[in-house]
């Protein structure tokens, strides 16, 4: 019985409501109805976006986002803008501006742009009857260019049994930045947000905003960052040691004269390595002992690891 009173009640409830709503609503169009039938006029905030703004290009003070437009039609076509007929965004066109000069100055009359926008959207009979701001003026400043490298902010790491295959590419590799003086010859490079990747299993690609510099300007917000991933494998290179800096008139033999190079390098790249991509060296000068020396790896392919040398020592002699 309780649940049947409820159900009652709620419908009785949503009913009311619905009708308290359609004579609220009816309320409101009559009386716009009659305040628009009486003037005949409206004022709308039209949108203000500056188009192609030179990138070097600084502002002393902000420009409007929007100007105030009062417009008058006959009857009730203001009706139509309210409801349905928006008014468009006004495009300021910027890229005759001098970016070339240290300072500039320009005023901006806004009548021919607005009426075109006007009478574009409605009917000939609809008049501009006033408009502030009625001009817009650009103070700039121009400021200092430079371009530099982008850097990652954090680094990569791959999934065990996968590694990072190849070099992470960001494109562009360069980008134009843009500021005062004092800040710009601070700045040695840019950075993109944190990726905040880990156990990565197969090739990512995404895009990153650029790191935002007080005072500074890009010539992008964005760049596209490609991180190329594969599974890993173990390969085993024998490399000829090669001796240097034995003393005037004598040369240096090492004893094995070929080693063991183990490293972890992706699938991908299994066949494309060969002794000639690594140079193990003995450097005399760096003997641990009368006829010990250790090894070192002076030359190796890009994007291997876990790189182990057997063995790490070798013994040499001095012949004639």
């Amino acid at each position: 019985m309780l649940k049947r009173f409820k159900k009652i009640a709620s419908k009785l409830f949503q009913q009311k409501t619905a009708i308290f709503l359609f004579f609220l609503l009816l309320s409101i169009i009559f009386w716009l109805m009659h305040s628009i039938g009486s003037h005949k006029e409206v004022t709308v905030d039209v949108p203000v976006k500056y188009i192609n703004t030179p990138a070097n290009i600084q502002f002393s003070s902000p420009l409007p986002k929007n100007i105030s437009v009062t417009i008058k039609e006959e009857n009730f076509s203001l009706i139509n803008y309210i409801f349905i007929n928006k008014i468009d965004t006004l495009e300021v066109d910027l890229d005759r501006l001098n970016a070339n000069i240290k300072n500039g100055s320009k005023a901006l009359t806004l009548d021919t742009m607005l009426r075109h926008l006007i009478t574009n959207k409605f009917r000939n009979s609809t008049k501009i009857i006033n408009y502030e701001p009625k001009r817009i003026a650009l103070d700039y400043i121009t400021l200092k260019s430079k371009t530099l490298p982008i850097l990652l902010s954090d680094s990569i790491m791959a999934r065990r049994g996968y590694v990072v295959s190849d070099s992470i590419r960001i494109r562009p590799k360069y980008i134009t930045v843009f500021g005062k003086d004092k800040i710009i010859d601070t700045l040695k490079s840019v950075k993109i947000e944190p990726l905040m990747l880990d156990s990565l299993k197969e090739t990512v690609i995404l895009t990153k905003k650029i790191v935002e510099i007080q005072g500074v300007t890009t010539s992008k917000k964005e760049v596209e960052v490609s991180i190329p991933v594969d599974r890993a494998i173990e390969k085993s290179i024998e490399i000829p040691v090669s001796c240097i800096n034995a003393p005037n008139g004598l040369v240096m033999k090492s004893f094995p004269s070929k080693v063991t190079v183990k490293f972890i390098i992706s699938m991908g790249k299994f066949n494309k390595i060969s002794p000639s991509d690594f140079t193990v060296t003995a450097d005399y000068s760096q003997r641990i002992s009368s006829n010990i020396c250790t090894l070192t790896l002076t030359q190796k392919p890009l994007n291997i690891s876990s790189i182990i040398i057997e063995p790490k020592e070798i013994e040499f002699s001095l012949e004639q």
